[in-house]
């Protein structure tokens, strides 16, 4: 025989089951918001000091650059000086792109090694631009004869020509930067658009320069009023160099032919650009082989 007593009620036990996972859930969101919350406002306060601290640098930096522009209207930027010579003049980077050299003084330009970019630092006075290195000449006026062409010092060559602006050998009138690139040196020349402006040259190869004599050298690092020409050929002046140790130098040009320095108007200021119209330094000089 079979008892059955009272149906078994499990309604309430579910009721409870439920209860508690409900409670599960709830307790899980909270901390969910919480911990959101708390991270939320974390990253919020650390992005603003970010935000901030990025502003006070980038102020920080502006305040302290010295950037070189022209007088044209509205003005050219020649770059920002990074650094500056004995005579505080700012000194401005120039690019000079695809250039054959004979690196390895073959005689020839004859593998790809041997086209490079090279960098040169141009310093900016009010009135012109100088170099580390003279440009030599056979006259006595820095000014040329039909078919010359200046003549300038090898890259590091002390043997050549090392005499400083204060007419002492051995004090000055060579640049390293162009030893350790391994290239050309460069030198401010006479010329430019507007008086004493000066251009820039460039060694042409490791021949040996053309001149018979040399007369005269265009000294920008000098400080002297008007043009810096030295005519080495009057007493007291420094001794000349011999022009077998010397090399030929060539304009640096842009794509229109024009010496990169001739369209740059002077006087020249820093930190008063108003709407400049282009950066020279990111006008590509001709991409021709010496």
């Amino acid at each position: 025989m079979t008892i059955s007593c009272c149906p078994i009620r499990t309604g309430e036990g579910r009721l409870f089951s439920q209860t508690r996972h409900k409670q599960k859930g709830f307790i899980i969101t909270l901390e969910a918001v919480l911990i959101t919350s708390i991270l939320g406002i974390g990253l919020l306060v650390g992005v603003v000091a970010l935000r901030d601290a990025l502003i006070k640098y980038w102020h920080a930096n502006r305040n302290s650059d010295f950037v070189v522009v022209d007088s044209s209207t509205p003005p050219v930027i020649i770059g920002s000086a990074i650094g500056f010579d004995e005579h505080e003049a700012p000194q401005v980077p120039f690019f000079d792109y695809d250039v054959g050299f004979d690196v390895d003084g073959d005689g020839a330009i004859d593998n790809p090694g041997e086209i490079r970019n090279y960098r040169v630092l141009i310093g900016v006075r009010d009135d012109r631009f100088t170099s580390r290195q003279p440009l030599f000449y056979a006259t006595s006026n820095c000014t040329l004869n039909a078919g010359e062409a200046p003549c300038i010092a090898g890259a590091g060559d002390e043997g050549a020509y090392s005499t400083g602006i204060d007419d002492i050998s051995g004090s000055g009138g060579v640049s390293y930067a162009f030893a350790l690139q391994n290239g050309p040196t460069y030198a401010i020349g006479a010329g430019g658009g507007i008086g004493q402006q000066g251009r820039l040259y460039r060694q042409a190869s490791r021949n040996a320069c053309g001149l018979g004599a040399i007369g005269s050298m265009w000294d920008s690092q000098r400080v002297v009023e008007g043009e810096p020409c030295i005519d080495l050929t009057a007493p007291g002046t420094p001794a000349a160099p011999v022009p077998a140790s010397l090399h030929v130098a060539v304009e640096v040009v842009d794509g229109s032919g024009t010496n990169v320095l001739d369209n740059l108007t002077p006087p020249f200021y820093t930190n008063m650009v108003s709407n400049p119209k282009t950066t020279w330094t990111s006008v590509s000089p001709a991409k021709t082989t010496p």
